[in-house]
């Protein structure tokens, strides 16, 4: 029998994404583990909660643009180019004052957030906020061209260099050489992305004012740039909160379990690949066909959460010690089961959320992002102070099992009442 051909498409997206994805999960692997080996754990645990504030803060800049223009890129392709260009210098704009204004706040930061460490280590990443900010327009592009395979190869390409400058350094690996390999991977890849784009397209970023455009993606991402903040903002909270809450040090514990649970994630790929074909489904008023890809999902999600919680909780501490050392495996065992199962929840809201996105639903997203960070940061205030890094990943999961919830619930009363 003939598979449909947007079915074709998402499985063949799927796999691509999905090898992408775990060659990618293993390079963040061996990063963390060489950084865990050749930096004390305080140094470690100061890095990632650093690197966990990026995170934040390139989500904050982003505004939802990387949503919108992967949208925008799929239903009119005839104007990609110009969608590009108007992602691309607004990343610029944006990741520069950002850099400018962590760079000469490093101090400030450092004082209040590290307890006076780390001025250095925040000089060097204000410029890998440039770097992530300007890769958001790449990523934008090549998925809303369902350019998957090229997407995975410079996301890989990108987490390998960084992983090649940390041996670069050997032995002589130190917290703001680890900063500086992170910073210029993305650099490097930077002109790279621009040559295969302008061979894609026939066009270079222009800084011609596009009005359609310029007016397309300011419609779109009102609501949605907040709804993206607050989705990075609940990815990354934890990891700072422990840094304020209990230290680098705890930090560090939970940052172990992390990239475990991140090779989990290299297989639930299905939001990004899914969200192009999304707006193409919606466009032919497909939605009995939506709704059993939110079925299966919802199901196999159902399935595989006892699955999980059982085989971390008997092999945790195996897999802390066969990936990292068995320095940590009585503490991060306690977290993985809660961070497996919260992430696998995570998955499915995220697929869920894009389905909204994609419906311009953005105001249910809102108000379902809004309350979920609230739980979450209230969970992460009353759990950390009582169980640190453990109490963190309860707090996780219990928030992603919310997020998921209402997700569904309300992508089912929005098919239900015909859109």
């Amino acid at each position: 029998m003939k598979l449909p051909e947007h079915l074709k498409t998402f499985i063949t997206g799927s796999l691509i994404t999905i090898g992408g994805n775990l060659v990618l999960g293993m390079s963040n692997y061996f990063i963390r583990r060489t950084m865990s080996i050749e930096l004390s754990e305080v140094d470690y645990g100061c890095f990632y909660g650093v690197y966990s504030l990026i995170c934040i803060i390139t989500a904050f800049l982003d505004l939802g643009i990387v949503n919108a223009g992967t949208v925008l890129c799929a239903e009119e392709k005839a104007k990609s180019h110009e969608i590009f260009s108007v992602i691309f210098f607004f990343e610029f704009i944006v990741g520069l004052l950002a850099c400018c204004a962590m760079f000469f706040g490093s101090g400030i930061i450092a004082k209040y957030y590290l307890a006076g460490y780390g001025s250095r280590l925040l000089k060097i990443f204000s410029f890998g906020l440039l770097g992530i900010s300007l890769n958001g327009a790449f990523v934008a592009y090549f998925m809303g061209h369902k350019y998957f395979k090229i997407c995975c190869i410079f996301r890989c390409l990108i987490s390998l260099g960084v992983w090649g400058g940390l041996i670069f350094c050997g032995e002589n690996l130190s917290l703001n050489n680890a900063a500086l390999a992170f910073t210029l991977s993305y650099f490097f890849f930077i002109p790279i992305q621009l040559i295969w784009v302008q061979h894609d397209c026939g066009y270079w970023p222009s800084l011609k004012y596009f009005k359609d455009s310029y007016k397309k993606i300011l419609n779109f991402i009102g609501i949605l740039a907040f709804v993206s903040f607050l989705q990075t903002l609940l990815f990354n909270m934890d990891s700072v909160m422990l840094t304020v809450l209990r230290g680098v040090e705890a930090t560090a514990v939970y940052n172990i379990a992390l990239p475990i649970t991140q090779l989990l994630l290299s297989v639930l790929v299905f939001s990004s690949v899914f969200l192009p074909m999304t707006a193409e489904m919606l466009q032919a008023r497909e939605f009995v066909r939506l709704k059993k890809y939110v079925n299966v999902f919802l199901f196999s999600t159902i399935l595989g959460i006892p699955c999980i919680w059982l085989i971390c909780r008997w092999c945790g501490i195996f897999l802390i010690t066969l990936f990292f050392d068995d320095k940590y495996a009585e503490q991060a065992s306690q977290a993985l089961p809660w961070l497996m199962c919260g992430y696998f929840l995570f998955s499915l809201g995220s697929f869920v959320s894009q389905i909204l996105i994609s419906m311009r639903e953005l105001k249910p997203l809102l108000i379902i992002s809004i309350l979920t960070v609230v739980l979450n940061f209230s969970l992460n205030v009353f759990l950390i102070c009582s169980a640190s890094y453990t109490g963190a990943a309860i707090a996780t999961c219990c928030s992603y099992l919310f997020f998921a919830i209402i997700s569904c619930f309300t992508f089912y009363r929005k098919i239900r009442g015909g859109i």
